[in-house]
């Protein structure tokens, strides 16, 4: 099976990485900019990473990514790519963060709801209104977006990928 990717920011490349791991050999990928593509949404320095969202199918793929996919691929490259760095989240009860909180009790995710007197105490660098919903992530980290991103090239090109940088794809006939 010949399996083609277009867009080589992080996604593109774990999903090469991926099929990699799944057996799959013959993998080309098609990115329309340069490595790094400034105009990526992976470009930069550092990203971060989190289980708080609010679909629950979405909190179980960043708690299989956080607990699997990303050991395997710090493992394959050799090298440390998250940095753990637990992180907050906070609105008004009434607004998007009640979907956060069910989202998370529902996956069953390591994130805690904290009363926002401990959180204001806890991070007086905010500002919380009593009619906030805080939600503390301990699985949230910073992830090394560049070496993140150098690395995933590097392997992909070892284990022969078809790497295809500047090719725009204006459509697929299939």
């Amino acid at each position: 099976m010949n399996i083609a990717i277009i867009g080589g920011g992080v996604y593109g490349l774990c999903t090469a990485f991926a099929l990699l791991q799944r057996g799959y050999r013959s993998i080309t990928l098609f990115e329309s900019g340069s490595w790094p593509n400034r105009n990526a949404s992976s470009h930069g320095h550092s990203r971060i990473t989190r289980s708080a969202y609010s679909s629950s199918f979405y909190v179980r793929l960043m708690q299989e990514a956080h607990n699997v996919s990303w050991p395997v691929l710090e493992k394959e490259l050799g090298t440390q790519l998250l940095h753990p760095c637990s992180g907050i989240f906070f609105g008004p009860k009434d607004g998007l963060i009640q979907q956060y909180q069910s989202a998370v009790q529902e996956a069953g995710a390591r994130v805690e709801a904290i009363p926002t007197k401990k959180a204001s105490s806890q991070f007086p660098q905010f500002s919380f209104s009593p009619n906030d919903v805080v939600l503390f992530d301990e699985t949230a980290a910073v992830i090394a977006a560049q070496k993140t991103i150098s690395g995933l090239l590097h392997y992909l090109k070892a284990q022969g990928v078809s790497l295809h940088p500047q090719t725009r794809v204006e459509s697929v006939q299939g």
